[in-house]
């Protein structure tokens, strides 16, 4: 039986036909081994990735993108998203050729899109970096690998699942947003430790490390919130043994019936919650009524 060829195959060959493209032309243009180093550093940072809601992961890969547009090139940054497809491989169990083509082209139509950000600001500023204005030119960057990454996301979403565009872009833009001051000031200070020394780069570890634990803080909340809601589960099913489980089973059927009625993600899953929730009353029920 042949599966059926849906939205989400057509946006992803689109986005990898357009990367495809993208990469024919900047390979002739890159060194070899700044090259390798690039692609490195993608696939060290991609291996610290945090999940940010169910089905959207996020990393310190966007700093390494914009550094390697600061320091190298943009056809550099553009060859150096190959560096994603092992770690993609070793994370994914399903679907494994349209998530490394879609995360691939994603990432480097980001960085191709930053890599002209930055060039066109330093060009309209008539600037250099580390000159004031070429720093605002690094913030630019930052702004767009942030928005355009984040635009190619949400479509890949909404065209694979209920979620539509805008309720799902509104749901993880803030994490992200939250995220690029820091993003660009250690992109800017990275950039400025290279360009002294490629060894000087490694003082960047320990900042990096708290930008990435202050990522987990969203996520450590997630998380912290789904035990509260399933602790007063457990109380409900230790009351009543008769029923355990059920609470479990209606949350799973209500999320599914939210998803074919295009609910949006924030409120599917206030939905699975309240389903978790809708027997909460037993505890205060004295168990002879039970």
């Amino acid at each position: 039986m042949h599966r059926r060829t849906g939205p989400q195959h057509w946006y992803v060959a689109s986005v990898s036909v357009a990367f495809a493209l993208l990469l024919a032309q900047a390979l002739p243009q890159v060194e070899l081994r700044a090259t390798a180093v690039a692609v490195l550093a993608v696939v060290v940072a991609d291996l610290f990735s945090v999940t940010i809601r169910d089905d959207v992961d996020v990393s310190l890969v966007n700093i390494v993108f914009i550094v390697i547009v600061v320091v190298a090139t943009p056809a550099t940054a553009i060859v150096a998203a190959l560096g994603i497809i092992p770690t993609i491989l070793l994370r994914v169990t399903v679907q494994y050729g349209l998530r490394v083509s879609f995360n691939t082209a994603q990432l480097g139509l980001s960085a191709a899109a930053t890599g002209g950000a930055y060039a066109g600001m330093l060009s309209v500023f008539g600037a250099t970096f580390p000159s004031p204005l070429g720093t605002v030119a690094v913030l630019m960057a930052t702004l767009t690998f942030t928005l355009v990454n984040q635009v190619l996301v949400s479509g890949v979403v909404s065209v694979s699942s209920p979620d539509r565009f805008w309720p799902t872009f509104r749901s993880t833009l803030p994490p992200l947003l939250v995220q690029v001051p820091s993003a660009f000031a250690l992109a800017v200070l990275s950039a400025l430790l290279l360009l002294q020394s490629p060894w000087a780069v490694l003082f960047m570890a320990v900042p990096i490390l708290v930008a990435r634990y202050a990522l987990m803080a969203f996520e450590r909340l997630d998380t912290a919130y789904d035990e509260l809601v399933r602790g007063f589960v457990t109380a409900i099913e230790m009351k009543d043994l008769y029923t355990r489980g059920h609470s479990e089973r209606v949350s799973q059927l209500s999320i599914l019936v939210a998803e074919e009625l295009g609910i949006p993600y924030d409120q599917r899953r206030l939905t699975g919650y309240a389903a978790l929730l809708h027997d909460v009353g037993k505890v205060g029920v004295p168990l002879c009524i039970i």
